[in-house]
């Protein structure tokens, strides 16, 4: 049970961080707080009870802080009507014609959102710009508690790494775009770089619908190729222990500079680091502890992920893949599936069944594909993953160079591409469903491939058919 004892804090942390940014009120948050420690000391648990109300505490009173100097910096904006800021993150397109500007601005004490009107010419992260506009409350939960709107002027281009950063991006586009034709190529600087640009509307709703939406956004997945890429590498050439933490630490820090440091690439970057952490400091140091320290480094750096469903999912997934996974496989090697097929099979279905309720909840709406979709792709994800991050690097001389290598995935982007078009145009994708319903259906689905894998699978297996008819 050792590899839980962050997990009381993280879950503690988390909760408090909700309660302030929902409630706006400290003293609530700090009564959560309060009453998780005072339920782990009737336990008698009091190194538990110490180590929670210790680090859950100083997270509450620096995120109240933080949210203090929001508002403070929310009413000096209003005042001036105009503020300059760095851009943190690509611009994003909105469905109502505005753009998604996320910025640094000084003063305010977390990435303020800015919906922008005009041509993002040269709306780069790392660049400086002018904002003439106001500030006002979000409908959205966060902990500074306003978005932006208004015009933007670029001061000065990007600077440093950042330019470097933009130019690998600028270089990859070119070289993806001249070289390939067809909606699938938006998905190799998706995969590779968070870049949607080249997305319509219509893939980039296709992919949501089919529940591969989040191959298109960094993520701890492409450190966790990236890095074990690393580690294969350095075993071949019979390097030590100390070699191969060293190199991982480098692919994560070069990663970081290629992709830009934008809040949702440090934050893969952090579950990067715990993970190198988990290898260097202890071989007995288990996934869920990692997890926990993930978790709760992210909620001390960025509170407002604290209510931020991509962040939700990605926990939820890991807990999943960690806990359920080698459950759900070992029936399957036992009655002679090949491991590595028994284990895809698993992790697509622990990662899909651990959120889906949490969709559900959210949107009222459960996939019927998602899960069948994943694993289907799976196999095309790690290589477009390595090799775009290597047509990244060769395209920061001339995007002519890069093309082969953009040509060598160009294949596994389509069949990507392929399965998301073929999942789309099922009779049946989505359906209302209640999470309490999905958790239970999942529940009872779990319980039978313990029990008795082969008819259950079967069960299964025929009924999604019914259901989804693929041959249609």
């Amino acid at each position: 049970m050792a590899e839980l004892r962050l997990i009381p804090a993280a879950v503690v942390t988390w909760g408090g961080l909700v309660v302030l940014i929902l409630a706006g009120s400290v003293w609530w948050a700090a009564g959560f707080i309060a009453m998780s420690a005072a339920i782990i000391a009737l336990k008698a648990w009091w190194g538990q009870c110490v180590l929670v109300a210790g680090i859950a505490s100083t997270t509450l009173i620096t995120s109240s802080v933080r949210m203090s100097l929001a508002h403070r910096a929310a009413e000096r904006l209003n005042a001036a009507r105009a503020w300059t800021g760095r851009i943190a993150a690509l611009p994003r397109p909105t469905n109502t014609g505005n753009t998604l500007v996320t910025m640094h601005v000084r003063g305010y004490p977390e990435p303020l959102a800015v919906f922008a009107q005009g041509e993002p010419a040269g709306w780069a992260p790392g660049a400086l710009v002018a904002v003439e506009g106001k500030l006002v409350e979000s409908d959205r939960p966060s902990l500074g508690g306003h978005i932006a709107r208004g015009d933007l002027a670029v001061i000065r281009p990007p600077q440093g790494t950042a330019a470097w950063s933009e130019h690998l991006r600028n270089n990859l586009h070119l070289a993806v775009d001249q070289a390939i034709a067809g909606e699938h190529k938006g998905l190799i600087p998706g995969m590779v770089l968070g870049d949607t640009s080249l997305q319509t509307q219509q893939a980039q709703e296709l992919y949501r619908l089919t529940g591969l939406a989040h191959l298109s956004a960094v993520s701890g997945a492409n450190v966790a190729v990236l890095t074990t890429c690393a580690v294969l590498i350095c075993r071949a050439l019979g390097l030590g222990p100390r070699i191969q933490t060293a190199s991982c630490l480098s692919v994560l820090v070069g990663f970081v500079v290629i992709v830009g440091p934008e809040p949702s690439v440090i934050r893969a970057g952090i579950t990067g680091v715990v993970g190198l952490i988990a290898v260097v400091a202890s071989s007995r140091m288990q996934p869920l502890h990692a997890l926990g320290l993930a978790v709760i480094s992210v909620m001390a750096i960025y509170p407002s992920m604290a209510v931020d469903l991509g962040f939700l999912l990605s926990v939820v997934a890991t807990v999943g893949i960690v806990a359920v996974s080698p459950v759900l496989a070992r029936p399957l090697i036992k009655r002679g599936m090949p491991d590595v097929v028994a284990r895809a099979i698993a992790v697509a279905l622990a990662a899909d069944a651990a959120t889906l309720p949490v969709v559900a909840a959210m949107s009222g709406q459960a996939s019927l594909v998602s899960a069948f979709a994943n694993l289907l792709v799976a196999p095309a994800a790690g290589p477009i993953t390595v090799v775009g991050v290597v047509a990244t690097l060769v395209a920061a001389v001339h995007p002519l160079l890069a093309q082969p290598a953009v040509l060598v995935i160009n294949p596994l982007a389509w069949w990507i591409h392929s399965v998301a078009f073929w999942a789309g145009q099922r009779s049946l994708v989505t359906i209302m469903a209640p999470a309490h319903h999905v958790a239970l259906i999942y529940g009872w689905i779990f319980a039978g491939l313990m029990r008795w894998p082969r008819a259950t699978g079967v069960v299964v297996i025929v009924g999604w058919c019914l259901v989804v008819r693929p041959w249609a």
